[in-house]
């Protein structure tokens, strides 16, 4: 009788100081990750990098791009630079896992939605639409850049997760344009020019580096229960900032007829009906005021759907969509497989169509050990093989656990 409780008892005592140890033990992980993305429908990589090389768009170059173009053109470029550590602790029976971390971030959007027809004024001037009306829309336009000191926290239960991170920002650079009516008409022989339209253009105009504050969160869960299936939830960027008094903020609604300036002497008061010319023009299409400007951020929507296989090569099939509030930014899917090549390597090829671009061929790799883990993605590979492409984009993060 005494021997049975003893060993009872030392059961208990074993079971309870390996929980104590297991719910004490602290996991701890640092990690850097960088994210790209460049992307357009209308305008190809090879074209692109021509201008960047050259900084000039000459006939040729022009007339290229133009016949490329859409009657919508997205053009855009996501950057993202994070640096950050993770800390964990789980219960012995893998009942419950929770943790929090801190993080560091740099990140900047910017992207413009714009006809063809837009694009052929900027080239080519208005002579060549003569006698003609020309609609302009859509013409939009966002440029945010910040910096981000979060505090996220996190907790597993059994096939049900959850994150939180809370965002402290710092706004670095801003400008918003949003055009609702805009066309001109240029009279067949140049004698006048009719322009309409009704926009609103916001920019913070500073020297400082921090222009404004703000704050964000970032929410995630998943579901993974028991089966071949998973789903995960998303959103990021949830916030705003509010950029200081040095900003301003202009609104037109207004149309205006263009019929030149009479000079009679050119060498005689010409500032003068110059600085006139200005000021009516002034008077016709802008209505500007100063103060805080309270910027949204574009915030990015994610849904991810998996479904796990039994073989030894081919592991799940996943699918993934995403859409960020930039202008011009379609909806994207994405249809991964994850390939488990090794204990070590992991492939993940890819298609997607939306985004920033049309559609992608894409591929991922991971290699991890008992320490370190790294990844390398590359959202549009194809423009590696085929100049006629539309953006490149790409991720590469890295964590070491202590």
């Amino acid at each position: 009788m005494k021997i049975r409780w003893i060993l009872v008892l030392l059961y208990a005592s074993l079971t309870c100081s390996a929980q104590s140890l297991d719910s004490l033990r602290l996991r701890t992980e640092v990690y850097h990750s960088s994210q790209w993305e460049f992307g357009s429908n209308g305008i190809y990589t090879k074209s692109l990098f021509s201008y960047l090389s050259t900084q000039q768009l000459d006939k040729r170059l022009k007339e290229d791009l133009i016949s490329r173009l859409q009657a919508e053109n997205v053009l855009g470029n996501i950057q993202d630079v994070e640096f950050g550590f993770r800390q964990e602790r789980d219960s012995i029976h893998g009942r419950w896992k929770r943790g929090f971390g801190l993080h560091l971030a740099h990140r900047s959007r910017w992207a413009m939605n714009a006809s063809d027809r837009a694009y052929e004024l900027v080239f080519f001037g208005n002579a060549r639409f003569a006698g003609q009306y020309i609609d302009l829309m859509p013409l939009d336009l966002k440029a945010l850049q910040w910096s981000e000191v979060g505090y996220s926290f996190w907790q597993e239960t059994n096939d049900l997760s959850w994150s939180v991170s809370t965002n402290l920002l710092f706004g670095h650079a801003m400008q918003e344009l949003e055009v609702e009516r805009g066309s001109i008409f240029t009279e067949e022989s140049g004698e006048f020019i009719d322009v309409q339209t009704q926009y609103r253009f916001r920019s913070a105009d500073s020297l400082l580096l921090f222009k404004g504050m703000g704050a964000s969160v970032h929410l995630e869960s998943s579901y993974d229960p028991d089966g071949p299936w998973r789903f995960r939830l998303g959103v990021r960027d949830l916030g705003l900032i509010g950029f200081g008094r040095s900003s301003w903020e202009v609104r037109a609604d207004s149309s205006f007829r263009f019929e030149g300036e009479e000079i009679p002497n050119l060498f005689d008061e010409t500032t003068n009906l110059l600085n006139s010319a200005r000021d009516r023009l002034e008077a016709t299409f802008y209505d500007a005021k100063g103060g805080t400007q309270w910027v949204l951020l574009p915030a990015r929507l994610r849904a991810e759907m998996g479904y796990g296989l039994s073989h030894p090569f081919l592991k799940e099939v996943q699918w993934l969509g995403d859409h960020l509030f930039l202008p011009g930014y379609r909806f994207r899917n994405r249809v991964r497989l994850k390939m488990k090549m090794s204990r070590q390597w992991t492939l993940r090829p890819e298609l997607s169509h939306g985004g920033l671009a049309r559609f992608g061929f894409g591929i991922g790799a991971q290699w991890k050990n008992s320490s370190w883990r790294c990844a390398l993605e590359l959202n549009n590979a194809q423009w590696m093989v085929a100049p006629a492409s539309f953006g490149l984009g790409g991720q590469f993060s890295i964590r070491y656990l202590l």
